[in-house]
């Protein structure tokens, strides 16, 4: 069976994944400058929350969590620009992502 080289699978994996999670953005504004930063959050109405909606952002929080692993590990290691570029917008907007819903979370 012939398989790609590891380092096309790597760069593959990493748009298509940098790609999915870019869908699951609902932020639309321009990005945080710095992964220490949130992004300016959507209005949301804290204290209306069912435990579909809990279990919905603590998964959420574990999914970004993931994909944060995964960019820095481009941007610690990655040679190619463009992919090592996403990656640190993926580290950058997920983290974001990450601290508004724990907020939301702490607040319920």
């Amino acid at each position: 069976m012939h398989r790609p080289p590891a380092a096309a699978l790597g760069v593959a994996l990493l748009a298509a994944t940098g790609l999915v999670l870019a869908g699951c953005s609902t932020d639309t504004s321009t990005p945080a400058a710095s992964a220490t930063e949130p992004a300016p959050s959507a209005t949301v109405t804290v204290g209306t929350a069912n435990q579909a909606d809990i279990e919905f952002a603590q998964m959420m929080i574990v999914h970004h969590q993931g994909a944060v692993v995964m960019a820095r590990t481009e941007v610690d290691n990655g040679q190619n620009t463009n992919a090592v570029d996403l990656a640190h917008q993926v580290v950058v907007d997920q983290t974001a992502e990450i601290a508004l819903m724990q907020t939301l979370l702490d607040a319920e």
